[in-house]
C-alpha cells in the first residue's frame, strides 16, 4: 500500500491513517519539505524493536552515500498501535520525528551543531541530530503532541535531553533547537560518558 506515494509496510490501519494525516499536514504547512520526504522516504515499515523504549527510527538505504542525500526508511514499533500505552497525539509525536530527521538537510545539521568538535564529543552529533528532527516536528505543528510525549515516555531527562530548556552535559538546547555552550562546564568530563 502506498501513502502520498510512499511505499507503506504498516499492518496497522490506525498507525496508516496518522502517518497520511501527517503528511497531508507537511504538504500543507510546507510543500518544499514535502517534496523532500517524497524523494528521501522509500518506504515505512512496522518493525519489532528489541529495546520496549524504541518507537521509531530513520535508517538509511546506502550508508555509503551522503548523509543527508541518501534515500532512507521509517521504521514505526509495532507497540504504537496498544492504545492502552500510547495515545494518538504520541504516535503522532514518532511519526513527526522521524520524518524529520528524513526532512533535516546538512545545513539545517551544520547551523545547529556547536563548533567545539574535536572528535572527542561525538555525543553531540547525536543530540544534534534529534534536535533538528523536533525542529521540523515543530514547524510542521506537532509541538503538543511532541512535548507531551517525551514528558510521559521519556523516563530520563538526560537521554538525548530533546526539548528546548534542557540542560546536559554543558550544553542548552534553545526554542529554535540550537545548542549553545556553558563556558563554565569542563567538556572533558564528556569525553568518559560519550553515547
Amino acid at each position: 500500500m502506498n501513502i502520498h506515494n510512499i511505499p507503506c509496510e504498516i499492518r496497522s490501519e490506525r498507525i496508516r491513517r496518522f502517518v497520511s494525516l501527517l503528511l497531508d499536514q507537511i504538504r500543507e504547512q510546507s510543500p518544499q519539505e514535502y517534496k523532500r520526504l517524497q524523494k528521501r522516504v522509500s518506504r515505512i515499515v512496522q518493525h519489532d524493536f528489541e529495546d520496549d523504549h524504541k518507537n521509531g527510527s530513520w535508517v538509511w538505504d546506502d550508508e555509503a552515500g551522503p548523509r543527508f542525500e541518501v534515500p532512507g526508511f521509517v521504521r514505526l514499533s509495532s507497540r504504537l498501535d496498544d492504545l492502552n500505552e500510547f495515545s494518538d497525539s504520541d504516535v503522532i509525536s514518532v511519526i513527526a520525528h522521524e520524518l524529520g530527521h528524513a526532512a533535516t538537510t546538512e545545513a539545517e545539521f551544520k547551523d545547529r551543531l556547536p563548533n567545539v568538535l574535536d572528535g572527542k564529543h561525538s555525543f553531540l552529533c547525536e543530540w544534534t541530530s534529534e534536535g533538528c528532527a523536533f525542529w521540523h516536528a515543530y514547524m510542521w505543528g506537532f509541538k503538543n503532541e511532541t512535548e507531551t510525549y517525551y514528558r510521559r515516555h521519556c523516563l530520563n531527562p538526560n537521554e538525548v535531553g530533546p526539548l528546548p530548556g534542557y540542560y546536559w552535559r554543558g550544553f542548552l538546547r534553545t526554542s529554535s533547537f540550537h545548542l549553545i555552550r556553558d563556558p563554565e562546564f569542563d567538556l572533558s568530563e564528556n569525553e568518559n560518558n560519550e553515547t
